[in-house]
């Protein structure tokens, strides 16, 4: 009688250095429908742990796979769920990016580099060093609409999955107003990146979610088993060649505001705050408001000494040897600057 036993092949893990750990514990993982189906029929299993996403695959005596994973093309596709209301505010991502986009991670990235000085390379799952703009897409629901400018006759429109570049529908329209109006029904697509061709050339991309997505989701993440070879968890053999992934985020940098209230109306006639160390440097801008000069970090790890002084220019003239760090849930964009972040704290003697 042949055993079967189960082996660890995948591991998806969320860093941000805004984590003095840099595991980021913020977000869930749901499995795709069709995903959930699949991954029964090839003996495989996921299970979320600390935030972490692990998957295990039933193996034979000799370290194979049970189920043959190299002759087939399947991808598995999970949501990703932000469980943490506070999280743009510490991470450096865009606050407004439209209830239309979505981030989108995937094995095919082709991005192997270090990050977060960890001492070796990652097999990230994002495009960049960290997450950002380039990581967005258009997410679509179950209909999908693209007007297209002009007045040359007909045109003709191509829905394509990016997946196998096959094309899944199309439509020939006449101009209406200047306007080619264009519309899918993508009710019995699976999940996916499409793009819409107009006479050849591509004109739009977009991820259909398909109607399991939520507004609570933060993103998609697409797991290929068509990789490429240091992304893929198996070998040509069929057997287990276990991988690490990584989607590494960046802590956003405030410009920190201290507004001091000098109740006690101690000596305060020249007033100043300053770090030695780094320096971090801060201007008195009056009412006794002090603004770094340079955007700050916001972390889990605090900086400290960072010191109130009654005279700027004294160190012995120390009032407050530690001066709080920022909340990072109370953050103020500049309404004239939307680049300008604020972080205020208050002081009170």
């Amino acid at each position: 009688m042949q055993l079967f036993s189960y082996q660890s092949i995948m591991q998806i893990e969320i860093l941000n250095d805004y984590y003095k750990s840099l595991i980021s514990p913020d977000f869930s993982f749901v499995p795709e429908r069709n995903t959930a189906r699949s991954m029964n029929g090839l003996g495989i299993r996921s299970m979320e742990k600390n935030g972490m996403l692990n998957f295990f695959a039933e193996v034979d005596e000799t370290g194979k796979l049970k189920n043959d994973q190299v002759s087939g093309s399947f991808k598995l596709v999970f949501f990703l769920k932000l469980n943490n209301p506070s999280y743009f505010n510490f991470t450096n991502l865009p606050f407004d990016s439209g209830n239309s986009k979505i981030y989108y991670f995937s094995n095919k990235a082709s991005n192997e580099q270090e990050v977060f000085d960890t001492g070796a390379d990652s097999l990230l799952l994002n495009q960049n060093t960290h997450t950002g703009d380039v990581d967005q897409i258009v997410a679509s629901g179950m209909v999908y609409s693209y007007i297209h400018d002009g007045n040359d006759g007909a045109k003709k429109a191509e829905l394509v999955s990016v997946d196998n570049d096959g094309t899944v529908d199309s439509q020939e329209l006449d101009p209406v107003d200047e306007h080619y109006n264009f519309q899918f029904k993508l009710n019995d697509l699976p999940a996916g990146m499409y793009k819409l061709m107009i006479d050849g050339g591509e004109v739009d991309r977009f991820y259909f979610t398909g109607e399991q997505f939520s507004n609570r989701h933060f993103g998609v993440l697409e797991l290929f088993s068509q990789a490429p070879s240091n992304y893929r968890w198996f070998t040509n053999a069929n057997e287990v060649a276990p991988k690490k992934y990584r989607i590494a985020f960046e802590h956003r940098k405030t410009t920190w505001r201290y507004q001091v209230f000098n109740r006690s109306e101690v000596d305060f006639s020249n007033p100043g705050v300053r770090e030695a160390d780094t320096p971090w440097e801060f201007t008195d801008i009056g009412n006794n408001v002090f603004v770094s000069d340079n955007p700050m970090p916001l972390k889990e790890a605090s900086i400290k000494g960072i010191a109130l002084l009654g005279k700027k220019n004294n160190m012995a003239s120390v009032l407050i040897d530690n001066l709080p760090n920022p909340d990072p849930s109370l953050i103020k964009p500049d309404p004239g600057d939307p680049t300008t972040i604020y972080s205020d704290m208050y002081i009170y003697l």
